[in-house]
């Protein structure tokens, strides 16, 4: 890694930037893919994403440290974020079709492997565990954000532990599953987190993983439009959310890397990209198109989802 820029803002008097190779091959032969304009650190910056030309693996480059972004995510992601409704007995009120979505998740995992020992990282406000926990796993859950992991813990009683999964040193072979609900695409080095999920996970232990689709049709369709107005970047409010971008292909070679085998991938459609059908005019027209398209596809739709088996 090479220091770069310096950038300067309202939250950060003063930030080096830092190249980084691509985490999946350690090439740094790349092509620009698009930008981000966010004000995380201040006022509105641009940050580029690039796409490896030897694996195609996209990311942001150059970056922040990781330090200041897990800094970022322990002191700042729940401010800069859209809180949950609170229930008048202080428990979050999670929509049906949240609750819907962590059942189909729980689901997938345990057409692989019997109840026992679970961890899921980024758990957020636990609903996940919390559904497991009933159906009778052993909870376990890793969380940067101290009022998640503080909200997970003292409320819904669940065995939370609040930082990194690195500083948490886990004894190796502990687990038989481990869910990454859009977490990996926030990772500095996904690559040596993974290595770290195989050392937890038992023989045979399975992981999903669940991140946003670089190919997906929306996201497509988002670049191309961006070009058509003479863009370069999309803008993100208070908050620069990701680092990396996946494609199935990507995140398949690089999970076989870490010792997985992918074992059954599939694709689906986010609630944002259903909203989008409630605009007017030519744009509804338009998101219905790309919504009737994605669904026909395995490969298009917003979200990949894999599950992978520990095999070295």
């Amino acid at each position: 890694m090479a220091n770069f820029n310096n950038i300067t803002g309202d939250r950060s008097k003063e930030i080096m930037m830092e190249y980084v190779c691509c985490n999946q091959c350690n090439s740094n032969e790349t092509k620009d893919l698009f930008s981000i304009n966010s004000s995380t650190f201040g006022e509105f910056q641009e940050f580029r994403v690039v796409q490896c030309r030897k694996c195609g693996l996209a990311y942001l480059n150059p970056r922040p440290p990781e330090q200041k972004i897990l800094d970022m995510y322990r002191n700042e992601y729940y401010d800069l974020t859209n809180r949950p409704d609170i229930d008048d007995d202080g428990k979050v009120h999670f929509s049906q079709s949240h609750l819907a979505w962590q059942k189909s998740m729980l689901d997938r995992i345990e057409q692989y492997t019997s109840k026992s020992r679970i961890c899921e990282i980024g758990c957020g406000y636990g609903a996940f565990l919390d559904l497991a926990r009933t159906r009778g796993w052993e909870t376990y859950g890793i969380e940067l954000s101290h009022q998640y992991a503080d909200y997970s813990s003292s409320v819904l009683a669940l065995n939370v532990l609040e930082g990194t999964l690195r500083e948490r040193s886990f004894s190796s072979s502990l687990f038989d599953a481990v869910n990454l609900n859009n977490v990996i695409e926030h990772y500095a080095d996904p690559y040596h987190e993974l290595l770290e999920i195989n050392r937890i996970l038992k023989s045979k232990g399975i992981l999903q993983v669940l991140t946003p689709n670089l190919n997906g049709l929306t996201a497509r369709a988002g670049r191309f439009y961006l070009r058509l107005r003479g863009k370069r970047g999309v803008e993100e409010d208070g908050l620069l959310q990701h680092l990396y971008f996946f494609s199935i292909r990507t995140l398949t070679e690089i999970l076989e890397k870490a010792g997985f085998e992918v074992i059954e991938v599939s694709t689906w459609v986010t609630e944002k990209t259903h909203s989008l059908q409630t605009r007017k005019g030519w744009k509804k027209l338009g998101y219905q198109i790309l919504l009737w398209l994605a669904e026909r596809s395995t490969r298009w739709e917003d979200m990949i989802i894999i599950i992978a088996r520990k095999i070295r």
